[in-house]
């Protein structure tokens, strides 16, 4: 395992454009603040709020890992159409983008969700699953702007997660981590 005593976050979100100018810079701000307050950020090897996140952590000295879809490094960028920038490593899982979905973010502490669909949601139900502390950037669109009502709908179980919906990139970041922290210091 790399770096066993860093919190590690997986951003999971929008990859497709068109993007909202706000929000990719507070994607960005994520990214920066997860590397700043000293965790690893792990992605889908994607583009998009991820990738802008993923970016912005390495720019900013951290490490950043990225898991992706694809079989192999050609296959990432041939058939899959994914940069390879914002990685530190990449983990090529070969198992498409659902079977990715469920490595990235049970190798998570936790997962922050920047707006998203279909794989966003499949991401989130995952991550709801497995208990893992759940950030929304409140604002940013898409699933993430009906996290309430899928919440609803998933409280039927009886264990929740923590949920943190926040608008300010600096107080979620700092938030998940702290509830990962706890959960981390539970077990």
């Amino acid at each position: 395992m790399l770096y066993p005593n860093r919190i590690k976050i997986a951003v999971c979100g929008k990859a497709y454009a068109p993007f909202d100018e706000k929000v990719l810079k507070k994607a960005q701000n994520i990214g920066r603040e997860i590397a700043r307050l000293g965790c690893i950020i792990i992605s889908g090897a994607t583009i998009g709020y991820p990738y802008e996140a993923a970016k912005s952590a390495k720019d900013a000295g951290g490490i950043s890992i990225g898991v992706s879809p694809a079989d192999g490094k050609s296959a990432h960028i041939r058939d899959y159409h994914l940069p390879l920038d914002a990685y530190d490593p990449i983990i090529y899982t070969g198992f498409g983008y659902q079977g990715r979905n469920v490595i990235l973010v049970r190798s998570a502490d936790a997962v922050v969700f920047i707006g998203g669909g279909c794989g966003t949601l499949n991401e989130f139900t995952i991550a709801y699953r497995l208990g893992k502390p759940l950030g929304v950037l409140a604002g940013s669109g898409k699933i993430s702007s009906s996290i309430d009502v899928i919440l609803d709908i998933c409280n039927a179980s009886s264990e929740k997660p923590s949920f943190i919906h926040e608008e300010d990139p600096a107080t979620l970041v700092s938030r998940i981590i702290e509830e990962s922290r706890e959960k981390i210091e539970s077990v």
